[in-house]
């Protein structure tokens, strides 16, 4: 028996990413199994997964936090590997371990290095294998001077290298997590409207005035997604409140109930966000805002048509891989909050009138 512990600690749109991937590989192999060790919080968003799959919470801010708490954490992942065994009828001692970095920081690495002590104990010496993630491809991409604006390879054909290093080089493409229904006459739209980042984030005033003008079609039903803190719960009481056709999904009550409401939609607006990834897993277009950061760093949606991108071009963009930076410009984050209202619409129109097709520029088992 072979397993292979997958560490991808965060974000949850990295974290979702790792599905399409990881997802087709253990339906080709069978016999062998998965763990993917993640933050708790994360753990369920792997849902209708393959049987071989397995997911270790990791509780990086309870009792796994610091040194001693990833040894902690080491020891349930090598015990819950030793369960695996039994379970195949393989004796520990024969079972054979590696490891697939995801993540490559600090973090994952001493989570790799713990765990590879604890196997010492039992004899047993791992093969591991770390994520590129392409820092200096991506420096270049952001750089303030002499920007290379090219396309690097996507996370998800990242991910996919490390487990072909690691003996799974052919990739199936990925099913939707849930199958799709007939739509009848009414459209449901998925909006999406805040990210982690501000310079991530399209103006409120203007997410507002995209609805009113979706509104005019009676036809349209608008549901509110998000993360489900205080200021995402009262902007979608505000939106459901001002109009009766919007909802609001935010506290719908777990991953898997979120993902079922997503995949009835006919397109998802989003920003460069968790919500982009999530609503690709279940094979919903999305209509996704780009400020500081750029498609061409590898983060776009599985499968999503890059037609569908809306973005304005400026000289500085992108200045950020994840959208953290300050505004390095005069005129703050002119990068998002300068995209029409009149160009998001029409990539909505796109979205409902055409079929939904994995790109081929990301489709997965291309470099």
């Amino acid at each position: 028996m072979k397993i292979t512990v997958v560490l991808r600690f965060s974000s949850l749109g990295d974290v979702a990413m790792l599905i399409p991937v990881i997802y087709p590989i253990a339906i080709e192999h069978p016999g062998d199994r998965f763990v993917v060790v993640t933050k708790g919080a994360f753990a369920d968003v792997f849902v209708n997964k393959p049987q071989n799959i397995s997911v270790v919470p990791a509780e990086l801010g309870g009792r796994h936090r610091k040194f001693t708490g990833l040894f902690r954490l080491a020891f349930d992942i090598v015990g819950h590997l030793k369960a695996l065994s039994r379970q195949g009828g393989c004796s520990f001692r024969k079972t054979q371990v590696q490891i697939a970095d995801m993540h490559c920081l600090l973090r994952s690495l001493s989570v790799e290095l713990a765990v590879k002590t604890v196997l010492l104990a039992h004899f047993k010496s791992t093969k591991s294998k770390p994520i590129d993630k392409g820092f200096f491809e991506k420096r270049k991409l952001c750089a303030a001077t002499d920007k290379e604006l090219t396309q690097l390879k996507t996370t998800h054909r990242r991910y996919a290298d490390v487990f072909a290093a690691l003996g799974y080089p052919d990739l199936k493409p990925f099913k939707p997590l849930f199958r799709r229904g007939k739509h009848g006459k009414i459209i449901t739209i998925g909006i999406a409207p805040l990210a982690f980042h501000v310079g991530k984030i399209w103006p409120l005033e203007r997410m507002q005035l995209l609805i009113e003008k979706l509104l005019h079609n009676p036809n349209i039903r608008i549901i509110i997604f998000g993360g489900g803190n205080d200021f995402e719960i009262d902007l979608a009481n505000l939106w459901t409140g001002k109009y009766e056709n919007v909802s609001s999904a935010i506290g719908i009550g777990g991953f898997e109930k979120e993902l079922e409401l997503m995949s009835t939609l006919r397109v998802m607006v989003s920003m460069d966000s968790a919500n982009m990834h999530l609503a690709s897993l279940v094979g919903v277009p999305v209509v996704s805002l780009w400020g500081q950061t750029h498609p061409f760093a590898g983060f776009y949606g599985y499968g999503q048509n890059p037609a569908l991108a809306a973005q304005v071009d400026l000289a500085c963009r992108p200045c950020s891989v994840y959208g953290q930076l300050s505004c390095c410009t005069e005129k703050d984050y002119e990068c998002i909050n300068t995209i029409p209202v009149s160009d998001v619409l029409s990539k909505i129109r796109k979205a409902l009138y055409l079929p939904y097709t994995p790109s081929s520029s990301n489709d997965l088992p291309q470099s």
